[in-house]
């Protein structure tokens, strides 16, 4: 599946703000800096500049985590699309340094027409899923690879929200997705999402706690 970021941006601004704290705790106490600590204890308007800064970058580092992460969802379809970019810069590097055959150079761009292949079935499945669920039809007999190919396919058809599921919850079960794809992208009642997941309504209700509780 799509594989979950190791970059948040609330621990790094967490650590600016830690480092502005600590750098004027050193400094309003350092008995080699008297004038610094003069301009500290007397002042508390280099302590506003310095949070008005902190401040600052850390809405520039949320704007640039966003953008970030909505360029990147066009290139999240797993092992399939980083194994294309390799096959094809490793084609670049032989081609210009002449080291390989021609039956190298075949065998890697056959790798890479394989990889393309598989990344379009996923689509194609994830596709033919959603129309399913457009469609109001039963899903309950979804194997676990189909819906993951929705869950893929759903990343690539509506990126944003996509992002914004990523930035409100912690990583959830393919189930847990699928559930947020009929409620909030096709707005369908309890009734209706417990129709095609052939469950009862009121289990529903289960399912919302559990993901309430994978909130950021």
């Amino acid at each position: 599946m799509i594989r979950d970021y190791t970059l948040h941006i609330r621990d790094g601004s967490f650590c600016v703000l830690s480092f502005c704290v600590l750098f004027i705790r050193r400094y309003s106490s350092c008995d080699t800096a008297p004038a610094l600590r003069s301009m500290i204890s007397c002042s508390s308007f280099s302590l506003s500049a310095i949070i008005a800064v902190a401040f600052v970058v850390l809405i520039l580092g949320i704007w640039w985590y966003q953008r970030r992460r909505v360029h990147q969802l066009g290139f999240r379809l797993d092992e399939n699309a980083r194994r294309i970019t390799k096959n094809q810069a490793e084609i670049e590097r032989l081609q210009q340094s002449g080291e390989a055959s021609e039956q190298t150079i075949a065998d890697l761009k056959k790798q890479i027409e394989d990889s393309r292949q598989r990344i379009a079935n996923k689509m194609l499945t994830g596709t033919r899923q959603f129309v399913k669920l457009q469609r109001k039809e039963p899903v309950a007999d979804m194997t676990a690879e189909e819906r993951q190919c929705l869950i893929d396919y759903f990343a690539q058809l509506r990126p944003k929200r996509w992002q914004q599921w990523e930035h409100t919850y912690n990583p959830l079960t393919p189930a847990q997705y699928v559930f947020l794809i009929l409620q909030d992208d096709l707005n369908y009642d309890d009734n209706t999402i417990a129709q095609i997941l052939d469950v009862k309504p009121a289990s529903l209700r289960t399912v919302k706690s559990r993901i309430k509780g994978r909130e950021r």
